[in-house]
């Protein structure tokens, strides 16, 4: 279940009204005459995406981020971030597109990712995050598989794997 439709179930927003904050109560570190949220001062960081679904790309990173760093945090239950993940169903879409051999090397390295996360979930005990950031976003595109169509799943594919690449050389 992704964190969005998490947000619309009527018993958690009950339960998180109480402490919800207000945009007032959040600060900048660009001193208290200036509002958090105000278009009056000088944007830090611009978006310097080209495309729009690498921006869809880094929500979903973004979401999945924020379940295993929670899933991290948590005493009991860990393992059920690892349940009902939208990209397992994006994955089992390669199966009807990739050929045999070629599906179970990405299955392997499927796993891996996997395995690694869990790895994190379960044994890590601080906030070093930084080991699962690329598996996160290889998974991340295997969502976006599922929620686009077939005939683009062979080019997010290569484009992950040449991403990664740099991105592991870097």
């Amino acid at each position: 279940m992704g964190l969005k439709s998490m947000l619309k179930n009527k018993e958690l927003k009950e339960i998180l009204k109480p402490i919800l904050p207000t945009k007032f109560t959040f600060s900048t570190n660009l001193g208290w005459n200036i509002e958090a949220f105000s278009k009056h001062y000088k944007l830090l960081v611009t978006n310097q995406l080209t495309d729009k679904s690498d921006a869809k790309l880094v929500g979903i990173a973004f979401d999945y981020m924020a379940r295993f760093i929670i899933a991290n945090h948590i005493e009991i239950n860990k393992k059920r971030a690892l349940e009902n993940m939208v990209c397992e169903k994006g994955f089992e879409l390669l199966n009807n597109v990739l050929e045999g051999y070629i599906f179970d090397i990405e299955k392997r390295l499927y796993e891996d990712k996997i395995k690694r996360i869990e790895n994190y979930i379960l044994n890590c005990s601080n906030d070093d995050y930084d080991n699962i950031i690329l598996d996160v976003l290889t998974i991340s595109r295997f969502e976006q598989i599922y929620r686009c169509r077939t005939e683009y799943i062979i080019p997010i594919i290569e484009d992950a794997r040449i991403k990664d690449f740099e991105l592991r050389e870097d």
